[in-house]
């Protein structure tokens, strides 16, 4: 057991720390200089406050606290924003691990995607938080409450987006309470009617009293964040063919598994969102991912129990290398090639 630990750690820092690196070495890409501007100027703001460091800078006090610890250290944006790139791979780790999952696995589907060629490169602050609140998730289904209370907390301090998730966890709490999944049957109804339902209810009311309530979604709604995103996109066709796999591949051993349960019904929740803000491309997007990052678990266990190990990894590297190729051409290329090698100023 001790040496399985250790093979376990090795592996770990051998793959992540040269991802790490490769994350801090990043120039002048999107927000970056926002975060590094932050991080250069962090004795002028206020860090008892919340709300009013939000209101100076328009990120959460979660990276001005972060900021401030690492410039005592260091002036280098290497080291912050690769140290910060290390702390969001060991979240993903030790999901991997309450999901007894091996780390690598779970990286094939992590690392085409725009979680990581996206987010760790621009979003960086949604790219921690959200693996952060799905970790909270999970250690609080496997009976560590304090625990995932504390990360729920944490996960908020860096991004506001993971309210939401917060807030469809407790619903699924009670309904899972009332309505436990334990058949194909109840498990195909429960995903299909919060498809359905879901739409339904976040174009006749969510959809209006978002921008009502937030000033925020006006101001986007007035940008190009504002665009269409279109129902057959090539990241929703993805998302379209695993749910239709989540639906129809699944078997008894993973209904017997509270995590795949949940993460099943994080996911439609995702792809509702997507589905039903394809008008506007910052709420399909960006919110949608808090919850259908959980794809990146959802989708090697649910290979692993269907094939033979030798054709699960067929299909890993398949999907790794599709993935990639659509992730970098049709979304993060057009972002990170050039602006990857801008001097950071």
């Amino acid at each position: 057991m001790s040496y399985k630990i250790k093979y376990s750690a090795l592996n770990f820092f051998l793959i992540v720390i040269p991802f790490s690196i490769i994350v801090g070495l990043r120039g002048n890409t999107p927000d970056t200089s926002t975060y590094y501007n932050i991080f250069k100027n962090i004795e002028l703001y206020n860090l008892k406050s919340y709300k009013e460091f939000y209101l100076e800078t328009g990120v959460e006090l979660g990276w001005g606290i972060y900021s401030k610890i690492v410039s005592i250290f260091t002036e280098s944006p290497i080291i912050l924003f690769g140290l910060f790139s290390f702390f969001t791979f060991w979240i993903i780790y030790k999901s991997s691990e309450i999901l007894n999952l091996k780390f690598n696995n779970v990286l094939v589907f992590y690392l085409p995607s725009a979680y990581f060629l996206m987010q760790q490169f621009m979003q960086i602050r949604q790219g921690f938080a959200v693996p952060v609140v799905i970790l909270a998730s999970l250690l609080y289904l496997k009976g560590n409450k304090i625990a995932g209370i504390i990360f729920f907390i944490l996960a908020i301090f860096f991004h506001q987006v993971v309210i939401p998730y917060i807030i469809v966890f407790m619903i699924y709490l009670i309904v899972n309470k009332y309505f436990p999944i334990a058949s194909s049957f109840r498990f195909k109804i429960l995903n299909v009617l919060i498809l359905i339902i879901g739409f339904i209810i976040v174009r006749s009311i969510i959809y209006p009293i978002a921008f009502v309530a937030f000033e925020r979604l006006q101001a986007y709604s007035e940008s190009d964040y504002s665009e269409k995103v279109g129902f057959f996109s090539l990241s929703n066709i993805k998302f379209y063919i695993e749910f239709f796999i989540i639906l129809f591949f699944s078997n008894k051993k993973l209904y017997d598994n509270k995590f795949y349960i949940f993460l099943a019904f994080i996911f439609t929740i995702g792809l509702t969102l997507r589905v039903a803000f394809f008008d506007f491309a910052i709420l399909s997007g960006r919110l949608s991912n808090v919850f259908l990052m959980s794809e990146i678990f959802l989708m090697p266990m649910l290979i692993l129990s269907r094939f033979k190990l030798i054709y699960a990894y067929m299909l890993f590297y398949i999907y790794f290398f599709l993935i990639l190729y659509v992730t970098w051409f049709f979304q993060a290329s057009p972002y990170l090639e050039k602006s990857y090698f801008i001097p950071l100023s």
